[in-house]
């Protein structure tokens, strides 16, 4: 009932941005999430500063995968206001996923700093965030931090190994590589990415015996 009369106040010509916020969350309420947008685009169009709005929009678009438009939209609500580890998450994961990773490095050294966010997940994000904008002693460095805090992250070594080759640096690389292997044996990706680096390097044998175990563990490969 709600919603139809927000609907009858808007038809009577009352619109502003709050009617159609309102409106656009109780949407939101009943899992109709594409009524919601286009109540809060409205609002936006009426309002472009109002904070709360951006967020909630925001909290759709990353749904949709629309990356960019999501961080604009928080962008747009920190400048207002909104200073909190939550935003600053969410922006950083939404640069991340929309591949502008030196933006998304910006803000995961923000929730690192500021928030106290040392965690494994956080230097792992930041640590992936260097690795694709190519900036690999960086990454190294988180990597480092992330297998301290897990001696047991395949992928993190098995970053680092790449960001090591990537620095001329096979043998650091190949140490990598074997802490994964004794981690887990049967690691498929541990014996493609060695088996490249040997390729590489013109160190065909070794790589030929690399490739053999990935056939064993993978068929498909």
């Amino acid at each position: 009932a709600a919603i139809e009369d927000l609907t009858k106040v808007i038809e009577l010509g009352h619109r502003n941005a709050n009617v159609f916020f309102t409106r656009g969350k109780l949407h939101l309420q009943r899992q109709d999430n594409e009524a919601a947008l286009e109540d809060f685009d409205k609002a936006i169009t009426l309002d472009p500063e109002h904070a709360e709005l951006r967020t909630e929009r925001a909290a759709i678009l990353l749904k949709k995968g629309e990356y960019d438009a999501a961080a604009i939209d928080l962008s747009v609500a920190i400048d207002n206001g909104v200073q909190s580890q939550a935003i600053f998450q969410k922006r950083a994961d939404a640069f991340f996923s929309g591949e502008r990773f030196n933006a998304a490095i910006e803000d995961f050294t923000i929730l690192i700093n500021t928030y106290r966010q040392r965690n494994e997940e956080t230097y792992y994000k930041r640590a992936l965030s260097y690795f694709y904008a190519e900036e690999y002693e960086a990454a190294v460095r988180d990597l480092t931090r992330v297998t301290g805090l897990n001696r047991n992250h395949e992928e993190a070594y098995i970053y680092r190994a790449e960001a090591y080759h990537r620095l001329g640096r096979d043998s650091q690389a190949l140490v990598d590589y074997r802490i994964i292997l004794r981690i887990n044996p049967r690691n498929a990706m541990a014996y493609q990415k060695r088996g490249e680096m040997m390729m590489a390097g013109e160190k065909y044998q070794e790589a030929l015996e690399d490739f053999n175990q990935l056939i064993r563990l993978d068929p498909s490969a």
